[in-house]
């Protein structure tokens, strides 16, 4: 800034005598003669001119400058600008010699794909500035960036260039946007592209694809390393030893193909590019700079013309900036401007040239910011006040893109090491990865710099490179995790970011088991826990500079134009991403969105603002108005809301202004960060991200198991199996500390939980004091906000059940509890979510004491559980996580189940609440046990049936299973159906025991519900305890446990056991309570009793620890069987004369053909037995027969007679009804 300040004049009649010399002949594309020919006092400004004594020039520093072999005594201010002309000259000859010459005489190949008519050079065939061409591609794709980026729209798009090569050695670089299947390389002019192939799979065509590890020549072969987003492939070719060969980031891949056909009449290479769908690339032939070029091998496109001039005007400026930037300095600022006006007067126009940017410019201000970032600032103030505007402003767009494509290739903590033939003097360190970051944050602190990049139409794309977070490849890992150790035992107590130990607290593993090269608890957990440590200092200073870069833009809000401030261009990038990429949320993500890396580091970096906003502001000032007006930067307009599309709450529920206060300003910053961080949320983070690390844990401990198993059970053929499970769970490890240093950590977990429960408090307030407007929030609210409770769940690094974080826990659950049941969600896999949440909480004990600590708890959860338990048709099926739910409450409680076994969650307070909620009615609840025990037959009935039929399906299936021979579909689908099926019945079986345990008089004294009940045990044991049906059970049951370990748990005492708990249950309570019916009375009558099936039950083997615990319901279920055998005789038919006829058919009841009519409808007339209408209008008030509504019903009995109305489905147990 002192030579702005000190010297304007000088600037201004700088730029004077370059307008009068723009608007002479001599033209400005040439080194300008003219210039160099001005009088030797040229004016500065109209007042002072150069003095032409050299007294306060030194000539060594003139001489160190630009390093020229004059003499010294020769070198002088004066005679500068002809000497520089003169130089410039001889370097421009000598770098003609650098591109093979024209060689009209090269044979030629068809040239119909290339376009450019007979420009043949040496061995190449193209035009001079070669692009990839549409002509012969296959697919719908787009082109950009000069016809050389490529995106996919069709499921395989195949495009080649338009120049190839046929002799020497010729390189491409393809610089990767995404990550997945692409096919690189080289065709011949004849390559077929299809549908189905593309670059590689034919004949002379020759492709690499590095996410799945191929290379490609009509088949495949294992070669190369995983590839990642930001990979900078190079394609090379050796026509004349015949070998095609791949480098990623400069590291040899090694030949991929050797003797391929070279040297052959109209045979030639086009460079290739073939993608799956949604893929993106970047292709460069020699436009710029090759990222990391080879010794030896030549690009597709000659450089630039001029690259050493610029290179040595370039070099000159950067020792002339090291001059200025001393504070002693030996030269004048003053002189400084005139030296330097020699520099950027050629190398104005080369400026225009991206090529020279990337490749002489970009490298020098690299050097300087490194070695000293002051002469960095020096050389941007020089090129500032001597460079026209339009020129500055051309420089920077050039120069910020630059930095934008090294920041998309940079790895920011840093790469696997560079092959040793490569020429590319490239730094691998993090420190090196960093620094186009660090050159951004650097030159935006500049007002100029920062007011000029907000304005360009590039703004977007550039931000974008700029926040983009290059991830290491599984190749990259090794090189910064060596050494690998992981505690291998405990596996199921292994959380996402944890560790299990010994008895001693200590990691261990079997060295017998894991090999000593990959595990051992020794110094190789001290080397990889200081790998790690270094891993998360590099991520997190990469995000210190993100956040930095950031801060520039948010901390601005000086309007500099007419776009507002640099914070409103921010926000306006931030808004346009956010719709750019909402395709995330499908179920095929399209083509052209954002690198996942981008929208993480924004997630993070907003999450910072957002937490002071969060930490002084209560629910209430949230401005809840932008969910209806559609005010939110992400335009919710289009997605679904809590109470359905947007379109039917607007109709259904409007509302009012004065309910909800709107404001008639734009979102405040904060509140809108927190709406953009919840969105990333949604779309990115838990879609993409943490999936990813779940996947990463659940693979490492299945691999680890798999490992166990082949050591332990199968060590004389596991040798070979070992070593690759070894080394897939060494990359696991690795990939495993990565997630843990990018997305995990205590200050990114402590943000993650209070914006957490920031969002739980505004949809609770909301909820209850706005119940309109909660339904316009957005679905994704409750999904996000849940999502990020379970991934903090599994922290290691902040304990939700810590006493600091209990109140924050508290909102949560009762957020769960209230809003499962809530009709107002209209999705029902949303309330599903919240039902799951409650579900897997309940599977902690620490958890479990929370709940039963929890207010909300003790009074809604039991009773929403048993009003929301629906039927097996429903398409909610909530029935099956609330038989989970209760059953925990009981665990190890029920007949057979020992309790000497663990009792993790259960829970004596909601078994309490369960026995006062179902024996008695109060004045806030409906009777909620008789739909409850409605509905839990008819899903019993349903699952025990299905469970029946496929096991008669597999039967036929049994000589198979047992030789262990492949079945068909149909034979898989039934056996994974017995599994399912018999778990649902063996759980609602022992749901049937515990209600018989807690309020035996509901079946008792209801013999709706005690037929029922009867009619079903019967059932069950006549099926599993005798009969075919009971040997078909056991012969399927005993196959699949000797052949599927995983089918183990199929046995007959899973669901003889509830049967036997049941009984005695009801027994024992039937003995306690003379006013009950008779137990054996309502057994006996029951169609299909067999005394046979009991008495089977009766001799069942159990295990000798539950016969020894269980003594007294084993004596129990004696007298109980002892009771039934007495009363068999009855069951027999007696033959005596007085006995009364059987009724006519006629008079048999048309829906069970047992029992006589003695029920009449009101009003239709239709007629059925007073059993099978009770039963029917559990479940429906209409007709059998003629679908009418029935008011009441009358029994012929005029003593018996009863109305019996359908009773509507219960009320939720708090007021959320529409």
């Amino acid at each position: 800034m002192p030579l702005m300040c000190r010297y304007a004049s000088h600037i201004r009649g700088w730029k004077e005598a370059r307008q009068e010399e723009r608007t002479s002949s001599t033209s400005l594309r040439k080194f300008p003669t003219a210039y160099h020919t001005r009088s030797p006092s040229m004016s500065l400004d109209p007042q002072k001119s150069v003095p032409s004594s050299t007294e306060d020039i030194h000539q060594r520093i003139l001489f160190e400058i630009f390093e020229l072999s004059t003499n010294k005594t020769e070198l002088s201010l004066n005679r500068l600008a002809s000497i520089i002309d003169a130089h410039l000259k001889d370097l421009v000859g000598a770098e003609q010699d650098t591109y093979p010459p024209q060689d009209p005489g090269s044979p030629l190949v068809s040239s119909g794909d290339v376009s450019g008519g007979n420009d043949v050079s040496s061995g190449r065939l193209g035009p001079p500035a070669p692009r990839m061409n549409r002509a012969g591609s296959q697919g719908i794709f787009q082109l950009r960036e000069n016809d050389l980026e490529i995106e996919s729209h069709s499921n395989f798009v195949s495009v080649r260039a338009n120049v190839c090569v046929f002799r020497g050695r010729w390189m491409y670089e393809v610089t990767l946007a995404t990550g997945g299947i692409q096919q690189l390389g080289w065709v011949p002019p004849n390559c077929p592209f299809t549908e189905e192939e593309g670059v590689g799979d034919s004949h002379d065509s020759y492709a690499y694809d590095g996410q799945r590890i191929k290379k490609w020549n009509q088949a495949c072969g294992t070669y190369g390393e995983k590839w990642a987003p930001g990979d900078v492939i190079g394609c090379c070719l050796d026509a004349d030893q015949g070998e095609i060969s791949f480098y990623r980031n400069g590291r040899a891949l090694g030949v991929a193909f050797k003797g391929i056909r070279t040297h052959t009449q109209g045979l030639a290479y086009f460079p290739g590019v073939s993608m799956s769908f949604a893929e993106r690339s970047l292709v460069n032939l020699g436009a710029r700079p090759l990222r990391y070029p080879l010794q030896g091998f030549l690009p597709l496109q000659a450089p630039a013309e001029g690259r050493t001039s610029c290179d040595y005007l370039v070099s000159s400026l950067e020792r002339l900036a090291t001059l200025l930037s001393s504070d002693a300095g030996p030269i004048d600022p003053a002189d400084a401007l005139i030296v330097a006006g020699h520099i950027v007067r050629p190398l104005a126009h080369m400026l225009f040239q991206p090529y020279h940017v990337e490749n002489s410019l970009y490298p020098m201000l690299s050097r300087l910011y490194m070695q000293n970032e002051r002469a960095f600032q020096k050389s941007l103030d020089v090129l500032s006040l001597l460079l026209e505007e339009h020129e500055h402003h051309a420089m920077l767009g050039l120069l910020m893109n630059t930095l934008s494509y090294m920041c998309r290739t940079a790895s920011q903590v840093g790469e696997a090491p560079l092959h040793e033939g490569s020429s590319s003097t490239r730094d691998t360190t993090q420190s090196t990865s960093s620094l186009p970051l660090r050159m951004v944050v650097s030159m935006l602190r500049r007002a100029s710099v920062l007011c000029d990049f907000v304005s360009r139409p590039s703004f977007d794309s550039m931000m974008e490179g700029f926040l983009t977070s290059k991830r290491p490849s599984d190749s990259d890992l090794p090189h910064l995790i060596p050494q690998v150790w992981w505690p291998w035992s405990g596996l199921s107590k292994t959380s996402l970011h944890g560790a299990t130990s010994d008895s001693s607290g200590q990691g261990y593993a079997d060295p017998a088991i894991f090999g000593e090269n990959y595990v051992s608890s020794g110094n190789e957990r001290v080397h990889m826990k200081a790998s790690a440590e270094r891993l998360r200092g590099m991520v997190q200073a990469h995000e210190n500079l993100l956040l930095e870069l950031v801060d520039l833009f948010m901390s601005n809000a000086t309007p500099i134009g007419l776009g507002g401030s640099p914070r409103d261009a921010f926000r306006r990038w931030l808004h346009s991403l956010l719709l750019k990429n909402k395709g995330y949320v499908r179920n095929i993500t399209p083509a052209g969105l954002t690198d996942p890396s981008v929208l993480a580091n924004l997630f993070f970096i907003l999450q910072r603002y957002a937490q002071p906003y969060m930490a002084r502001t209560s629910p209430q000032d949230f401005p809840f108005w932008m969910f209806f007006d559609s005010a939110s930067p992400a335009d919710y307009y289009d997605f679904t809301r809590i109470g359905g599309t947007l379109g039917h709450v607007q109709k259904q529920f409007p509302v009012l202004d004065e309910e909800v206060p709107r404001a008639t300003h734009s979102i405040p910053t904060e509140p809108e960060m927190l709406d953009i961080a919840v969105f990333l949320f949604h779309i990115v983070m838990s879609q993409v991200w943490y999936k990813q690390a779940a996947t990463n844990m659940q693979t490492l401990n299945q691999t680890i198991q798999r490992l166990q198993d082949a050591r332990l059970h199968d060590p004389a053929r596991a040798s070979k199996s070992t070593q690759d499970l070894q080394s897939k769970i060494a990359d696991l490890v690795r990939q495993y500390e990565w997630f843990g240093a990018s997305l995990l950590g205590m200050e990114k977990e402590t943000m993650m939980w209070n914006t957490t429960t920031f969002l739980f408090q505004i949809l609770s307030f909301l909820s209850i004091s706005s119940p309109n407007t909660f339904r316009y929030v957005p679905e994704f609210y409750i999904e996000t906000a849940t999502d990020a409770f379970h991934t903090l769940k599994r922290s290691t690094y902040i304990s939700l059940t810590d006493p600091a974080h209990r109140a924050g826990l508290n909102v949560v659950v009762s957020f769960f509890i209230l809003h499962f049941p809530d009709v107002r969600i209209a999705n029902p896999d949303m309330r599903d979510v919240l039902l799951q949440s409650v579900s897997s909480l309940l599977q902690n004990n620490e958890y479990v004491r929370v709940f039963e600590e929890n207010s909300t708890a003790r009074q809604h959860l039991i009773p929403s559980l048993l009003s929301s338990f629906d039927n097996f048709s429903s398409n909610a099926k909530f029935w099956i996580p609330i038989t989970m739910i209760l059953l925990r409450f009981w665990r190890w409680t029920g007949f057979a189940q020992l309790s000497s076994w663990t009792a993790e969650g259960s829970s004596s307070v909601f078994r309490e609440i369960f026995r006062e909620t179902c024996s008695s009615v109060d004045g806030n609840h409906t009777d909620l046990l008789s739909p409850f025990l409605n509905r839990l037959f008819n899903n019993l009935n349903w699952a025990v049936s299905e469970f029946l039929s496929s096991i008669r399906d597999l039967s036929g299936a049994l000589p198979q299973i047992r030789a262990r021979t492949a079945l068909n579909p149909e034979q898989i689908h039934a056996m994974r159906k017995v599994s399912i099926m018999f778990e649902l019945s063996a759980n609602l079986l022992r749901l049937v025991e515990i209600i018989s345990r807690e309020v035996p008089l509901c079946f008792l004294q209801n013999e709706l519900n005690g037929t029922r009940l009867a009619e079903l045990l019967v059932f069950v044991a006549n099926r599993t305890a005798g009969g075919h049906d009971a040997q078909m059970f056991a012969d399927v049951a005993d196959a699949l446990a000797t052949t599927q370990p995983t089918l183990d748990r199929l046995n007959s005492s899973s669901l003889l056991a509830p049967i036997v708990g049941t009984l005695t249950n009801l027994y024992n309570a039937e003995t306690s309570s003379p006013q009950s019916s008779t137990l054996v009375d309502v057994l006996v009558d029951t169609p299909g009793f067999s005394l046979q099936s009991f008495e089977m039950v009766l001799s069942f083997q159990w295990d000798k620890d539950v016969a020894a615990e269980a003594t007294e319901q084993i004596e129990s279920f004696q007298k109980l069987v002892r009771a039934l055998s007495l009363h068999a005789p009855s069951l027999q038919p007696q033959a005596t004369s007085g006995a009364a006829d059987p009724p006519e058919e006629e008079e048999l009841c048309p829906i069970c053909y047992t029992i006589p009519i003695d029920t009449k409808f009101v009003p239709c007339g239709h007629q059925s037995c007073h059993r099978c209408i009770v039963r029917h209008m559990a479940n429906s008030s209409k007709c059998f027969f003629c679908m009418a509504e029935i008011s009441n019903v009358v029994r012929d009995d005029p003593s018996s007679a009863a109305n019996i109305v359908a009773e509507p489905e219960p009320a939720p147990p708090f007021d959320f009804v529409d």
